[in-house]
Formats: C-alpha cells, sequence, structure tokens
C-alpha cells in the first residue's frame, strides 16, 4: 500500500507541474498582449517612469545613461525571453521535450509577437513594427535556449524518470 500511495503522490505532483506550467505560460501572453492593448501615452508614461528609475541607478554606479527606446525594446525582448522559458517549461510538463514540440512552441512565440504587433495597430497612438517582431523572437529564442540549456545540464547531472 506504500507505494500505491507514493506512485500517487508523484502522479497528483506530475499533473499539478503540467497544470501550473500552462497557466503560468497562458498568463504571460495574457500580459504581453495586454500591454500592447494600452494606449500609447499610458505605456509612454510608464516607459518614462523606467527609464528615470534606470537612470537614476546607473548615474549612482557611474554608468551611461540608456534611452527610453532602448528600455522600450529591452521590455519587448524581456517579456518574450520569459514567454520561451515558459514554453519550455509547459512541453517540458506535457512532452519531454521532444524535437517536433520545440518547433511548436517556436511557431508559438511568433504567433505571439505577430499578434502583439497586429493588437499595437488598433490601440491609440501605437504602431505595429516588424522590428519589434524580430525582437521580440529573439528574446522567445533566448529564454527558450537558456531553459533548454538548463535542463539538459540538471539532467547530466541528476537524472529522473519523474521529471
Amino acid at each position: 500500500m506504500g507505494m500505491i500511495d507514493t506512485y500517487k503522490k508523484r502522479r497528483n505532483l506530475f499533473y499539478a507541474k503540467r497544470t501550473v506550467a500552462a497557466a503560468l505560460l497562458f498568463l504571460c501572453i495574457l500580459f504581453i498582449w495586454h500591454n500592447s492593448l494600452e494606449s500609447a501615452g499610458i505605456s509612454g508614461i510608464r516607459s518614462v517612469r523606467i527609464t528615470k528609475a534606470v537612470n537614476e541607478w546607473l548615474a549612482g554606479e557611474g554608468q551611461m545613461l540608456v534611452s527610453e527606446h532602448s528600455i522600450r525594446k529591452l521590455a519587448h525582448f524581456t517579456e518574450y525571453a520569459l514567454e520561451g522559458i515558459l514554453c519550455v517549461c509547459f512541453f517540458w510538463a506535457y512532452e519531454r521535450l521532444k524535437r517536433r514540440h520545440l518547433c511548436g512552441g517556436a511557431l508559438l512565440g511568433i504567433f505571439t509577437a505577430l499578434i502583439d504587433e497586429t493588437i499595437q495597430l488598433y490601440s491609440p497612438g501605437r504602431d505595429g513594427a516588424v522590428m519589434d517582431v524580430w525582437i521580440d523572437f529573439g528574446g522567445f529564442l533566448c529564454g527558450a535556449l537558456v531553459t533548454l540549456l538548463l535542463l539538459f545540464i540538471k539532467r547530466k547531472i541528476r537524472p529522473c524518470i519523474f521529471d
């Protein structure tokens, strides 16, 4: 009976990983698309506030200051890197990272970026940009590749059937 209980606990943990991975990926995509729905004014105010905070910190460190444009592009890259991380975790939880599923993940990343830039075409004062699709997808690939590398290293150090 103890072995059956251990099996049930592992199976429940496995299903919990799947649910959490799917929910986090879905919420990340919603967050990205929500940001695109904001008007240029609201988005601009946030960018100015973040740029000011970053530049105050950089000035205190004696570093070169950054432009608002750079902050906006870094934000694009970062939110998509998070999506790439979560996408790999999603496929890891569901399919154990088979190559054919990673292609589907890459399609999800480019699809999210294309929808994101299309949404901006309909947001007041905003416009979509092909360059942003490339920045977004670059962030996605960077996050996904770093996560794959970490999972590969983890598996080499401690292989486990129930990962």
